[in-house]
């Protein structure tokens, strides 16, 4: 028994390791899967700038250590069931050896049930072995289980503006993004570029925040933003000034830390990469939107989809590879906006539409589907493109 009570905590430790490695390698195949996506879907641009081997060496370096932790992990599983079995022999022998030194006669009577017996525990031990390794791989899922059930409750609470004339109305709102980032240190390469105007309005805008939201990502702060119903509302400004991140505080996609969001309607979104599902051309647009014949022509006459849909093999029952890989980006961006015009929402966000589109299509767009929609909607336009904010009614 001396020699089970000894196994029982190797076989534990064989155990733990294994599921140690084993965590490991899903963490690092993650990682391999994650470089293979991005390796696909941005081929082109990897072949443009001659990237190959520096994406190939990162892939191998990756690879090489996910065949390492599988070797490790292999060798502590085959280690541990390969000890099981011999667990008994080594005891049986122990057993009989201290019997027959101590000066006792060891006959088959004795020496054959002993031996039923040390093998009968053969499969506890494997099974202890199997149980462990489950313990250990469940304990990693309810961790990460656990990571998302903690995480902070996010109430997103729209009230209706007073004035019945208003669409959407921020007052002092102050946003986060989701992602969990450290801003209170800044890395020392960008530190140094910072002037001294720009470290002391980034500690003002932190002293006007809650201790927990100092270690969020700041988005927006303190921002006061009007858009009246029936108009069209334009927003410009440099790149990284914000521009996206006001329009994702208006769809209540970002995280409130003070200030007031009231909205009147539903919202339809178009982003500035197009988002398209691995559907049919018409499913794009539609998105679970029932099919009215009158409204939806119209809306591929509006956003100039009429000669692209002559083009394809199926027209509109074309089928539309994932993330559109069979469309180009100017008719990936006119599928967005289709989907948005026809979900006939009360207010229409549109993050940069134009910025794909030469000026011709742009221009018939503007005209055609943005101006038509006007009346009782209203439309947030982001564009630096002055010959469409000439004709908002506020910028």
């Amino acid at each position: 028994m001396v020699v089970f009570v000894i196994f029982y905590p190797i076989q534990y430790g064989l155990a733990k390791l294994t599921a140690h490695y084993r965590a490991k390698t899903f963490t690092t195949t993650d990682r391999r899967i994650k470089i293979i996506s991005e390796v696909i879907s941005y081929i082109k641009l990897i072949k443009m700038y001659a990237w190959e081997k520096n994406f190939a060496r990162k892939l191998d370096d990756t690879r090489r250590r996910e065949l390492g932790y599988i070797r490790y992990t292999s060798y502590f599983q085959s280690l541990g069931l390969s000890i099981g079995p011999t667990a008994p022999v080594i005891s049986a022998i122990t057993a009989f050896l201290a019997h027959v030194t101590t000066g006792y006669n060891l006959t088959s009577s004795q020496g054959f049930p002993v031996l039923a017996v040390f093998l009968r525990c053969v499969t506890p031990l494997l099974c202890y072995l199997q149980s462990v390794r489950n313990v250990c791989k469940g304990y990693a899922s309810l961790r990460s289980v656990k990571s998302v059930l903690l995480m902070e409750e996010v109430n997103v609470y729209i009230s209706k503006p007073i004035d019945k004339s208003t669409a959407v109305s921020i007052a002092g709102g102050t946003f986060l993004w989701d992602s969990v980032l450290d801003t209170g240190t800044t890395p020392s390469n960008k530190k140094k570029h910072l002037t001294k105007k720009q470290e002391k309005a980034e500690a003002e805008e932190k002293a006007h925040l809650k201790p927990e939201d100092v270690e969020r990502n700041i988005a927006l702060v303190d921002i006061n933003f009007f858009a009246p119903k029936g108009k069209l509302v334009g927003i410009c400004g440099a790149v990284g000034s914000g521009k996206s991140a006001l329009l994702y505080a208006i769809l209540s996609q970002l995280r409130s830390s003070g200030g007031k969001l009231s909205r009147e309607g539903n919202c339809a979104y178009v982003s500035q990469e197009a988002w398209i599902t691995n559907d049919t051309l018409r499913q794009n647009i539609l998105f679970g939107e029932p099919f009215e014949p009158q409204r939806y022509y119209k809306t591929l006459y509006n956003c100039a989809l009429n000669t692209d849909i002559h083009i394809l093999p199926g027209g509109d029952q074309t089928e539309i590879g994932e993330r559109g890989v069979n469309l180009s980006g100017g008719q990936k961006q006119r599928v967005a906006l289709a989907r948005a015009m026809y979900s006939n929402k009360d207010i229409f966000v549109l993050d940069d539409p134009f910025s794909a589109l030469d000026t011709e299509v742009a221009t018939h767009i503007f005209r055609y589907c943005i101006l038509d929609i006007l009346g009782p909607r209203t439309v947030i336009l982001v564009s630096n493109q002055i010959q469409y904010l000439s004709k908002c009614s506020l910028i």
